[in-house]
């Protein structure tokens, strides 16, 4: 009895713990981040509502904000510049697509399957501050939008294997269709396998021990490998 009692009050304590970082991690964005873009993207949404559809293969992943310090680390290692277009593949409230289109790139794209988070991301792009980009929030399954004028794809465990799989074939088509230097960001990068069998991306050496974060290069002038449209390093990569 009482080691069970005691591994109900450690337990315990561990989450209260948790819970007071995840607090302090929220305040700390808030007054760094948030208030200063005028933006809200914080909280999370765990479960569907009764009667929402799912995607596909019904293995999409509910909303939980990226953190900054992590789109610091992903802007560090890809250098967005006024060349890229941004696409963030489950972009929720938006927190990516309003970095990005703090950073001067060419436009600052998001898809979003819920109409209530996507209604919400074009709210925070409508009081970003700062931005220097145009914003597009797209509603609707990312397999389906249009690939071809993306060149730095980002994503913080959207959705599951099957549907990242048809992503990364989906991917390789729009290479095929239009060669360019691509770079491919991944937060949390549960299926990253997926895409280091893909032959046309290769992984970005400075990324290598990052925690928590994937990138690849690929595509015309990457080097990503004889499936790759072309050979040689793209700039904005290193």
């Amino acid at each position: 009895m009482r080691f069970y009692g005691r591994n109900i009050v450690r337990n315990t304590a561990q989450n209260l713990v948790s819970c007071w970082r995840s607090v302090a991690r929220t305040l700390a964005e808030h007054y760094r981040y948030e208030r200063p873009l005028g933006i809200r993207t914080t909280g999370y949404v765990y479960r569907r509502k009764k009667g929402e559809q799912a995607n596909e293969f019904r293995d999409d992943v509910l909303y939980e904000p990226t953190g900054y310090g992590q789109l610091e680390q992903v802007a560090a290692l890809v250098r967005p510049g006024p060349g890229d277009v941004v696409m963030d593949f489950g972009c929720g409230k938006g927190r990516a697509v309003a970095f990005f289109a703090t950073k001067g790139v060419a436009k600052s794209m998001g898809v979003e399957f819920r109409a209530e988070l996507a209604a919400v991301a074009r709210e925070n792009a409508a009081r970003l501050v700062g931005r220097t980009s145009p914003v597009e929030i797209l509603v609707g399954d990312f397999l389906e939008v249009d690939l071809d004028p993306v060149t730095l794809f980002f994503m913080y465990n959207p959705a599951g294997e099957k549907t990242l799989k048809v992503l990364a074939a989906r991917m390789g088509e729009s290479l095929a269709r239009r060669p360019r230097p691509i770079r491919l960001a991944y937060v949390f990068p549960i299926c990253a396998q997926l895409f280091d069998d893909c032959p046309f991306l290769a992984r970005l050496p400075a990324a290598e021990g990052v925690k928590d974060i994937a990138v690849w290069v690929g595509g015309a002038g990457s080097g990503a490998g004889e499936g790759a449209p072309g050979a040689g390093p793209h700039p904005s990569t290193g």
